[in-house]
């Protein structure tokens, strides 16, 4: 449960063994960035379900914005391979549709164990420009409504029409990239 009010927050985590522990910390944390480092030392803890319910799959990280979970993989392919992949495994590849997913992405990269090993790398996520409207690709396509460009996209050396993250060096934000390179991808089970 997090509670957040004018003076203090608390956040009581239940793991699965049924101990429970109290974290409490300053209003001077915004209760979004509390709630992802506390997942983060969650999955540090080898816990799957820490409290939120939902039991991830060995290897995914669970996020609190949308739900479902999330996985890097770091074999190299092109995206629509990528996608293959994932779509085998019954995922697909990831879709961050909220400014909070973004973020929560993010900090993930930077501190989860599992993740901040690969923050050097160029990751496909699951939006392709599809006649110049990006779209998060599925059995539904849907209109990319939040964004987190780097750069707007901008065809630099030919079509670029796949969605990718780029390495910490452009602070993990959003690249159209050449869909015939080949890349980790992320995957997610929704």
């Amino acid at each position: 449960m997090l509670r957040c009010n004018k003076h203090i927050q608390v956040l009581n985590i239940s793991y699965t063994t049924r101990e429970t522990k109290t974290i409490t910390m300053r209003k001077s944390i915004a209760c979004g960035l509390l709630l992802a480092a506390v997942i983060a030392v969650c999955f540090d803890l080898n816990d799957a379900t820490c409290g939120h319910g939902v039991s991830c799959p060995s290897g995914y990280i669970y996020n609190p914005h949308s739900s479902t979970c999330y996985k890097i993989v770091t074999l190299s392919k092109k995206w629509d391979d990528a996608k293959a992949y994932c779509e085998g495994n019954g995922d697909r590849l990831a879709v961050f549709d909220s400014l909070e997913s973004i973020s929560w992405a993010r900090q993930m990269r930077k501190n989860h164990s599992a993740w901040k090993g690969h923050i050097n790398k160029y990751i496909w996520i699951g939006g392709r420009d599809y006649h110049g409207v990006w779209q998060w690709d599925g059995k539904l396509k849907k209109d990319i409504v939040v964004e987190d460009w780097y750069q707007s996209p901008h065809n630099l050396g030919g079509p670029k029409d796949c969605l990718g993250l780029f390495a910490d060096s452009n602070d993990l934000k959003w690249d159209d990239g050449t869909c015939t390179s080949a890349e980790y991808f992320m995957c997610e089970k929704y």
